[in-house]
């Protein structure tokens, strides 16, 4: 994408162009950026969605703060570009999530 700064928020989406790029996401374009796009209550569970890149390596944790005490919920590699989670859980309770790339 040219000759960016690294550490610069081109599309002021909150992620650096390095972000971006090891995310496999757009520096220039603010919808293109790593976040969950839906929550979804189904069967008593909570679905987690985002999209994906393929063969990029996410992992997903809830907590019932944001401050700390995240679980593991998911960890792998995105075969497609929109996967889901089943966070397994009633839908009642009080729960965050974030996503996370990885190595």
């Amino acid at each position: 994408y040219g000759n960016l700064n690294p550490n610069d928020d081109s599309d002021n989406d909150g992620m650096t162009n390095y972000q971006e790029y090891l995310a496999g996401t757009h520096p220039l374009q603010a919808a293109s950026v790593l976040e969950i796009t839906a929550l979804v209550l189904s069967n008593g569970m909570t679905q987690v969605s985002w999209d994906a890149v393929a063969d990029k390596n996410y992992r997903v944790q809830r907590g019932g703060s944001v401050h700390g005490g995240w679980q593991q919920m998911y960890f792998g590699t995105a075969l497609g570009t929109n996967p889901t989670v089943n966070a397994g859980m009633a839908p009642d309770s009080n729960q965050f999530f974030r996503i996370e790339l990885k190595p």
